[in-house]
């Protein structure tokens, strides 16, 4: 029956899942820093991890010291922290992109408030102008109104223009009665109606001014 091949790895790392881990590949575990500092060397099969150097240098009766078999814990430690490190580069850098994007969206729509706003205040000047214009106008129509008030000829004058116009607007009631002999036979028929008298439509001059009182 074949003995069992004895190996040892020397290591500073005795944490529960390293030494788990290397129990469970069949290593027997030494402090590398103590086995540095003692000269002895003790005899394996195979040895790993951080050899001392008195071991390397040991004569060839010696097994074979295995340098570079498969990755140490240590330098999975160190490949674990720079993936891990990587992973945290990456994912400040997704986040950097995420902020320029709502800075981006942000300014644009800090344009469209900016042009809004203008288009407001624009909107605002108008109005405030329209404003003033009508209230210029309402003070002109005071001052005249208040300058007519004041002006007896004026309003004379504007008096006998307002009868006048009212007087061509019904001129057969603001007409004499010796002016009936010249009016028309519409304008009698008129006459003749807006007093509710009746006559016949085929009724002469002669005949409609017989229907007209006496006053």
């Amino acid at each position: 029956m074949k003995a069992k091949s004895k190996k040892i790895y020397f290591t500073n790392d005795f944490s529960a899942s390293n030494v788990n881990k290397l129990q469970g590949d069949g290593w027997v575990l030494r402090n590398a820093r103590l086995a540095a500092a003692d000269t002895s060397i003790e005899v394996a099969d195979e040895y790993g991890g951080d050899v001392p150097s008195h071991y390397k240098n040991a004569s060839g009766a010696l097994a074979t010291v295995n340098l570079a078999v498969g990755t140490t814990p240590e330098l999975q430690a160190v490949i674990d922290d720079a993936k891990a490190e990587c992973e945290k580069v990456v994912e400040e850098n997704t986040q950097l992109k995420q902020k320029v994007a709502i800075l981006e969206q942000a300014g644009g729509n800090q344009s469209e408030l900016l042009s809004e706003n203008s288009r407001l205040k624009d909107a605002a000047v108008l109005a405030d102008k329209a404003l003033k214009d009508a209230e210029a106008q309402v003070v002109g129509i005071k001052a005249e109104f208040e300058a007519f008030k004041n002006d007896i000829p004026a309003m004379q004058t504007r008096i006998a223009e307002l009868e006048a116009g009212k007087a061509e607007e019904n001129p057969a009631t603001e007409t004499a009665a010796n002016d009936f002999e010249n009016w028309s036979n519409d304008q009698l028929k008129e006459y003749l109606a807006s007093k509710n008298i009746g006559y016949k439509p085929s009724a002469t001059k002669a005949e409609l001014l017989k229907l007209i009182p006496k006053e």
